[in-house]
């Protein structure tokens, strides 16, 4: 923002100007909002201490709070409804579509149309002043030559008010989805899903096939179920059914797994057609009641009070209520419990408790970890040490004796170099020059 030559502002000029700092990306989902990525960007860095626009944390977080007290009138309200229309291609089709685009009060945006089809579009207006309607009136051709999804974009695109420093500038968009059959007969397996459950519960399987195609088609539904060692131990048929070109077909079923152990499976759809066959795959998991202990601390501190982390982990399709920890130091009167928590399926979660460590003299040694919940009990006897300490008196008399030696070292070397400059340096006698002068004259 550039400074104003005059000291007075009024207060509504201030907020026009700071209100007119941050930039909003493009929306390039269907969201009807985006949160600034200024914000995204402060989030990101604060929850990872990294520095933002090269700020420290600290200088970020007071930016922030900035943002906060001075941007209360940003353009918040920016987006569109609805985010989409889905179109079958029909040859010379010619169809309008109502878009609601969302502005604050008085924030100017233009209109356009962007896409491969977007010339086939007519907008009912260009601009808009604090949001609005569209109109998008669509006159497709009688042929398309590529088949599959075409997306048209009806965005509105903020105008940054001249002289107002850095702009603010909102796009959203609006998509008309126009379907172009395959020549022939195409399908499609568009989803599968396969749900969790617990062992002895029936597992619900979900397949939806699409016919793109000009021609109508039969369709074959069948799923495969393999176990953890990719052994195949089932085939289940989904259903059949006859799909006219453009139609949707939805097949669900559900697995019986009464004589299903716990554990992972892969179930493998099939879609076979009259002009090929689609697949899809899936993990799934049939649970137990079951927590186990995936990870914990393993090293401490002497002569102090310790905490102790436990990564339980959940083997059950659902929440598991009242878990907590029970530790016993082996050999020692030490035991502690940890608070319980509430453990959601199939999630790890850590879980703390605390112990002083001063009546324990050995460098390692054992617990057993038990882990309490709905009535059952996983216990773990563990290995644990001390972690190593420092000898600073030994590093302190290493480093004097290195520092003693290359001192003595130094002093030596300097005592030569010193006697042999004086040497150098140093006057013959007189019967020293007569006997030089002499060996001269001979």
């Amino acid at each position: 923002m550039h400074e104003n030559s005059s000291k007075e502002f009024s207060a509504q000029k201030i907020q026009k100007k700071t209100r007119k700092i941050f930039l909003l990306q493009s929306s390039k989902n269907f969201e009807s909002h985006q949160k600034p990525k200024v914000f995204e960007m402060l989030e990101n860095g604060l929850e990872h201490k990294q520095t933002v626009f090269g700020m420290k944390k600290i200088e970020a977080v007071v930016f922030s709070a900035l943002i906060v007290i001075l941007s209360w009138q940003a353009s918040a309200m920016v987006g569109v409804s609805p985010g989409i229309y889905e179109v079958d291609f029909e040859p010379g089709l010619k169809e309008s579509y109502l878009f609601s685009y969302m502005f604050d009060d008085g924030v100017k945006a233009s209109v356009y149309a962007e896409g491969d089809l977007a010339k086939y579009v007519k907008l009912s207006t260009d601009s808009l002043v604090g949001g609005g309607q569209v109109i998008a009136t669509v006159e497709l051709p009688d042929y398309i030559e590529e088949p599959g999804n075409h997306k048209i974009f009806i965005g509105a695109m903020q105008k940054a008010d001249e002289g107002e420093g850095i702009g603010m500038a909102g796009n959203v968009r609006g998509v008309i989805l126009v379907k172009v059959p395959y020549p022939g007969k195409y399908a499609s397996l568009s989803e599968f899903y396969v749900d969790n459950a617990n062992q002895g519960e029936p597992v619900n399987l979900t397949l939806v096939v699409n016919n793109l195609g000009k021609e109508g088609i039969t369709v074959n539904a069948f799923v495969e179920i393999f176990d953890d060692s990719d052994s195949s131990i089932e085939i289940v048929n989904i259903g059949n059914a006859y799909l006219d070109s453009k139609e949707e077909k939805t097949f669900r079923k559900q697995l019986q797994t009464t004589n299903y152990k716990a554990g992972d499976y892969r179930a493998k759809a099939i879609v076979k057609y009259d002009a090929g066959e689609l697949t899809k795959e899936q993990i799934f998991r049939l649970g137990t009641l079951y927590v186990g202990i995936s990870n914990y601390t393993e090293e401490f501190q002497r002569d102090k009070l310790n905490q102790m982390d436990i990564e339980v982990e959940s083997f059950w399709n659902n929440p598991i209520r009242d878990v907590y920890g029970e530790v016993q130091i082996i050999g020692h009167d030490i035991k502690f419990l940890t608070p319980s928590i509430t453990l959601n399926p199939w999630k790890k979660q850590q879980i703390s408790g605390f112990f002083d460590a001063s009546e324990i003299k050995e460098k390692n040694f054992q617990a057993n970890i038990t882990i309490n919940y709905e009535g059952e009990k996983t216990s773990k006897i563990v290995e644990l040490k001390f972690k190593k300490e420092t000898d600073y008196v030994l590093y302190a008399l290493v480093g004097g004796g290195v520092f003693l030696g290359i001192l003595i070292i130094s002093l030596i070397i300097a005592m030569v170099i010193l006697l042999i400059r004086m040497r150098k340096n140093e006057k013959p006698s007189p019967k020293q020059q007569f006997e030089k002068n002499d060996r001269r004259i001979k």
